[in-house]
């Protein structure tokens, strides 16, 4: 289920169940902490929800462009990574669910990525300092999709979140071999490898990279991290492996800002 704080209405998450793409209701904790309960009622997540609607419905027929759909999310009060994270991310799980019990029509399925790849693209060339950060040379953050990968869209919306938060980025996609991945690692020198592995069996490349980077030297060693869809159910990384699973996108911001990579490497 998708959860946003009723009083402020920002994203907060998923819960299970995860292929439920409902909109729930919780408090977030600076809300909580500010007492916001006492105060205020909680805002109807009615509009929301039917946002969401609009958007999952655009591979039916005509729909809104992607200028007006991020238009609608600011009249909402909705921050762009809100969007990114609370709208089109679940569309993007529910039409990739549809598609896989053949429910939904190839026409359908281009026709909402194509939107929510031109809303991405809109709201990461809003400022032009933000995108300035986006292919860097000396990025803080290199994303790249695991081998076989080629479903780009949420490594693009970690992309966007990441330099919106003003983290520098050097993205790659589709996937590329694990031989390949370590090459520009190693190349760039990044604190942080994010891996964004779609199916279960693309963990298996995504493991190669982190077990040949934890070979470089101690100054030189980044954090690799892995997420997307394959990490949903029980799969996940060996344990105190090198590769950390990170499911939730904002979990990234953290683990970019605060790897002790970043501070060896940048500090």
């Amino acid at each position: 289920m998708i959860r946003w704080c009723a009083y402020c209405q920002r994203y907060q998450g998923e819960a299970e169940p995860y292929d439920d793409y409902s909109v729930t209701h919780t408090i977030c904790e600076p809300c909580e902490a500010r007492e916001a309960y006492l105060s205020s009622e909680p805002t109807s997540l009615e509009a929301i929800r039917r946002f969401l609607g609009r958007l999952s419905r655009v591979g039916t027929g005509p729909g809104p462009t992607a200028a007006e759909l991020v238009a609608q999310g600011a009249a909402l009060g909705l921050d762009p990574a809100d969007l990114l994270l609370g709208v089109v991310q679940p569309v993007l799980h529910q039409i990739g669910d549809r598609w896989a019990r053949s429910e939904a029509t190839i026409a359908e399925e281009h026709r909402v990525t194509a939107l929510c790849s031109a809303l991405i693209q809109l709201i990461a060339e809003a400022d032009p300092g933000v995108a300035a950060l986006r292919q860097a040379q000396q990025p803080e953050v290199l994303l790249v999709a695991a081998e076989d990968n080629h479903h780009t869209l949420g490594i693009q919306i970690l992309e966007v979140l990441l330099i919106r938060n003003r983290i520098s980025t050097f993205t790659i996609y589709p996937g590329l071999p694990p031989e390949e991945t370590v090459r520009l690692a190693r190349s760039l020198s990044p604190p942080v490898v994010a891996i964004s592995a779609a199916l279960p069996e693309q963990l298996k490349p995504a493991m190669q990279v982190a077990d040949h980077l934890a070979e470089s030297p101690p100054g030189r060693r980044p954090l690799v991290v892995v997420g997307g869809l394959a990490l949903r159910g029980e799969n996940r990384p060996p344990a105190g492996g090198p590769l950390v699973p990170c499911r939730d996108p904002r979990a990234l911001l953290v683990l970019a800002s605060r790897s002790p990579a970043t501070t060896t490497l940048h500090g």
